[in-house]
């Protein structure tokens, strides 16, 4: 399954399949075009945003804990919380694109969110709007030190690059602890 996503063969048979239906090559390229959106949607709200939303609560939970288990990822799950957090997650994603329709708004909004996913994670029944704006909040006169914060790690971003993404086995996990503890720092000040 992997081989023919990867070659293209995949997006051709829906191709191929839809063009017998419809019998227009114009229509049938734009339901494929339409068909694969869907699919790259239904992926990034089941599989991506599942798996960015449990890492962060991993690692939330092994930074109050002293012993934590891998049971911990499926948390979410286990919880019957699972589509509460990702519809969270989902409609911080559409303001951020929403936002980045503008110039500056993008970038600003972006450290705006940030802490976001770590709300989230910790608090997965929270509202979509209130852990946006507990995050606005946090990040309020911390956006540029955030920004400095992360640009801390682009030496770390160019060994994963130079690696071709070796180094994100060591990379990810210390990005990711450190701005676990960001986020911890930020909330004893709030």
């Amino acid at each position: 399954v992997i081989n023919s996503v990867k070659s293209g063969s995949f997006m051709l048979s829906i191709l191929n399949n839809v063009s017998n239906v419809v019998k227009n090559p114009s229509v049938a390229t734009i339901l494929t075009l339409i068909i694969g959106i869907l699919i790259l949607i239904a992926y990034k709200l089941f599989i991506d945003y599942f798996i960015w939303l449990s890492t962060k609560r991993m690692f939330i939970t092994a930074q109050t804990y002293s012993s934590t288990t891998p049971g911990i990822y499926l948390f979410l799950l286990r919880k019957n919380i699972y589509f509460r957090a990702i519809f969270a997650y989902f409609v911080k994603q559409v303001y951020q694109i929403l936002w980045s329709l503008t110039i500056v708004g993008g970038i600003i909004k972006e450290f705006s969110y940030a802490m976001v996913p770590y709300i989230i994670a910790e608090n997965p029944t929270i509202k979509p709007n209130e852990a946006i704006t507990l995050s606005r909040k946090m990040m309020d006169g911390h956006k540029w030190e955030f920004f400095v914060f992360n640009l801390s790690f682009i030496g770390w971003y160019l060994l994963m690059a130079i690696t071709l993404g070796i180094a994100s086995i060591w990379v990810v996990p210390y990005v990711t602890t450190a701005q676990i503890m960001y986020y911890d720092e930020l909330k004893k000040l709030n």
